[in-house]
């Protein structure tokens, strides 16, 4: 994309395609059988692990730190799912991994929209309450 002459590169956010995006890109059949495929018990350690990819990446010192709260118990705010996608190592792990192919992020930039929003809306909404909440437990432990 141009802009007077000069090149501006945007970055689009990145998140996991609805079903009707995945149904869109691979076909009713082939989505039905990815979902199906995902929930038998010898696949359901796999994908858990595929959902949370990226949440609490333990990459740098502030990922690091939360990272080791998440561990223990003690992370009190809420993980944005598109956070995963800015980070570098994710993104370049969902681009490169074969299986997931193109049909696995969402490409219907309405939805997109949508979920962004709501996700750091959620976020910034949910990290207030939550304090509170630590609040309650820490009394009810006491």
């Amino acid at each position: 994309m141009e802009k007077d002459g000069n090149e501006v590169i945007l970055r689009v956010p990145l998140t996991e395609g609805t079903t009707a995006s995945k149904v869109s890109v691979e076909g009713l059949l082939e989505t039905l059988k990815m979902k199906l495929e995902a929930l038998s018990p010898t696949n359901i350690k796999n994908t858990a692990k595929e959902k949370i990819e990226g949440f609490i990446a333990n990459t740098d010192s502030n990922d690091n730190i939360k990272y080791t709260k998440a561990k223990m118990g003690e992370l009190w705010e809420m993980t944005n799912y598109f956070d995963a996608g800015e980070i570098e190592n994710v993104r370049l792990n969902w681009f490169s991994d074969k299986a997931k192919g193109i049909g696995f992020f969402e490409h219907n930039l309405e939805t997109l929209v949508l979920k962004h929003t709501f996700a750091h809306s959620m976020k910034e909404n949910m990290d207030e309450v939550f304090p509170v909440i630590k609040a309650a437990r820490v009394h009810l432990f006491m």
